[in-house]
């Protein structure tokens, strides 16, 4: 029975020291945090806010047709390339045109079919 008293005493302290090890770390994070919020960011975050942030780290972060495209300032889902702008269409497309073609051997011979437009 004293061993068990014994033991629940340094399960007790053991379970003190770890809630202050967690209070500690989460003191820190909300230090690290604000710290981060607090921070200028250089040029580009004080110009563009929160313009440059990431929106995705991998694939699983984007919707099912879309995937993370790394544009080397920022991530983002983006789909892969779909309905890419490709300048604007041509005013004309191409037309086709008739080629004159005479048979050297008509079957059958008078048939209106087999005589020359062009000539």
């Amino acid at each position: 029975m004293e061993e068990f008293v014994e033991l629940e005493g340094k399960v007790a302290e053991m379970d003190i020291q770890q809630k202050k090890k967690v209070a500690a770390a989460m003191v820190e994070l909300e230090r690290a945090k604000q710290e981060k919020a607090n921070s200028g960011g250089g040029f580009l975050n004080k110009m563009f806010g929160n313009v440059l942030k990431d929106t995705c780290e991998s694939n699983y972060d984007c919707e099912s047709p879309e995937v993370c495209c790394d544009f080397g300032i920022k991530k983002m889902c983006c789909s892969s390339g779909m309905r890419v702008f490709n300048g604007l269409p041509p005013k004309q497309q191409g037309q086709m045109i008739k080629v004159p073609l005479t048979n050297p051997n008509p079957y059958p011979p008078g048939d209106p079919r087999n005589r020359d437009p062009w000539g």
